[in-house]
C-alpha cells in the first residue's frame, strides 16, 4: 500500500513538473482545444434540443375529430326552438307549466309522474327532486354493472375557464357477485382532446396500487408509468374533482348531497322540461335555481339531464352567478356522456395497464 501511494504521488508530481515545463506555445494549443471542445459540446447539445423540438413537432399525438362529438342540446319537437341560452332573466322561463304535457308526453319511469306543480307545491321544492335521485340511484345499482362512454367536459379552474376536454372512458360499480366476491369500484380514461393531453391514460381502482391511480403521458415522451395520488395537486391539476369521482352513479350522488344540504337553506326555484335532446338521445331537464348569492350556495344554476329511455343521468351543468346585474351567468363546470354502451362485461383486465390494447410502458 505504501509503495502504491508513492507512486500515486510521484506520478502527480510528475504531471505538475510537466504542466510547469510547457512552451507557452503549446499552453496556447492546449487553451484553444478546450474552447474548441466546449464548442463543440455546446454544438451538440442544441443539434439535440432541435431534434427533440422536431420530433415533439411532428410526431406528437393529433386530436382524432371522429372521436370527439360535438355536443348539441336541442328541443326534440320540430316547431320548437334551439334550447335557449341562458341569462339571468330567462333562467326559469325554460320550464315546462303544463302539468297534464308533463305528465304524459315521456317514457322516464322516474319522472312519468312529475310536473312543474310537484315542484312548486312541495314543502321545499327540492324534496321532489331529492325523491327522484334517489329512485334514479336505485336504477343505476340495479340495471348498470358497468359502461364505457366518451366523457365531454370544461370546468372553471383556479380563476379561469379552461379548454374543453374529451376522453373516452370505462367504467365499473363496486359490488357484491352472488359468490361473494367483491368488485371495486374502477375506471380507465384516455384523453382524446385537447393536443397536449391526447394519448394519456389513468386507471383507479379502489384499494389497488396502495390508493394511487396509474397513468402515463402521451407521445414520445411515454417512458415510464406515474403512480399519482388522485388527491394531490398533479392529478387535480386543471379538475374540479378527482378521478374516483367520475361516472353517471356520482352524478346522482352529487345531486343528492347538494340537494339535502341546500334544502336545509331558503326555498329555491327548480324547474322540469321535457323534450329535450344531448345529441341523439332524448331527455328531460331538472333545473335548480337560487335567485339570491349566498355564501353556502355552490352555484347559481344546476343542470342535470335523464335519459328518457335509459332513466340514467347523462350531463350536468353548473353556472355560477353574473359578474354584473343582468349578464349571463358563468360557466362553473359541465359533463356530457355520449356514446354509451351499458353493461358490456368489464373485466380486471380492463383496469389493468399491462392491457395490450392500452399504451402503458414496461414498469
Amino acid at each position: 500500500m505504501k509503495s502504491a501511494a508513492v507512486f500515486v504521488v510521484k506520478r502527480m508530481s510528475g504531471c505538475k513538473t510537466a504542466m510547469n515545463t510547457l512552451h507557452p506555445r503549446d499552453l496556447n494549443f492546449f487553451t484553444r482545444y478546450l474552447v474548441f471542445k466546449r464548442s463543440v459540446c455546446w454544438a451538440l447539445l442544441g443539434i439535440g434540443i432541435a431534434l427533440n423540438l422536431a420530433v415533439w413537432k411532428f410526431y406528437r399525438p393529433t386530436v382524432d375529430e371522429s372521436l370527439t362529438p360535438q355536443i348539441v342540446v336541442s328541443s326534440q319537437l320540430e316547431s320548437g326552438p334551439e334550447f335557449p341560452g341562458i341569462t339571468s332573466e330567462n333562467a326559469g322561463s325554460i320550464a315546462s307549466t303544463t302539468e297534464a304535457n308533463d305528465r304524459n308526453s315521456t317514457g322516464n319511469r322516474i319522472t312519468a309522474g312529475i310536473s312543474q306543480a310537484t315542484f312548486e307545491t312541495a314543502q321545499h321544492p327540492l324534496v321532489p327532486l331529492l325523491e327522484i335521485a334517489d329512485q334514479a340511484l336505485v336504477e343505476i345499482e340495479k340495471n348498470v354493472n358497468d359502461y364505457s362512454a366518451t366523457l365531454t367536459s370544461q370546468v372553471f379552474y383556479e380563476g379561469k375557464l379552461r379548454e374543453e376536454k374529451c376522453l373516452f372512458c370505462k367504467i365499473r360499480h363496486a359490488r357484491v357477485l352472488p359468490d361473494g366476491k367483491k368488485i371495486p369500484f374502477s375506471a380507465y380514461i384516455r384523453f382524446l382532446k385537447p393536443q397536449p393531453l391526447v394519448g394519456q391514460e389513468a386507471i383507479w381502482v379502489d384499494g389497488w396500487h396502495q390508493g394511487n391511480l396509474v397513468a402515463h403521458i402521451g407521445g414520445w415522451g411515454n417512458v415510464m408509468r406515474f403512480y399519482i395520488d388522485p388527491d394531490g395537486s398533479l392529478a387535480m391539476e386543471g379538475n374540479r374533482h378527482p378521478i374516483r369521482d367520475i361516472g353517471m352513479r356520482n352524478l346522482i350522488v352529487k345531486m343528492q348531497e347538494v340537494g339535502r344540504r341546500d334544502r336545509e337553506q331558503q326555498p329555491c326555484q327548480v324547474n322540469i322540461r321535457r323534450h329535450l335532446q344531448i345529441n341523439d338521445r332524448p331527455c328531460t331537464l331538472l333545473e335548480i335555481i337560487h335567485p339570491e348569492q349566498q355564501p353556502h350556495f355552490e352555484f347559481h344554476i344546476a343542470r342535470i339531464y335523464l335519459d328518457d329511455e335509459r332513466s340514467i343521468p347523462i350531463a350536468y351543468e353548473g353556472f355560477l352567478w353574473p359578474e354584473i346585474k343582468g349578464g349571463s351567468p358563468r360557466l362553473l363546470e359541465k359533463y356530457y356522456y355520449t356514446d354509451i354502451k351499458l353493461n358490456i362485461g368489464l373485466q380486471d383486465l380492463d383496469f389493468d395497464p399491462a392491457n395490450q390494447e392500452y399504451n402503458y410502458p414496461a414498469r
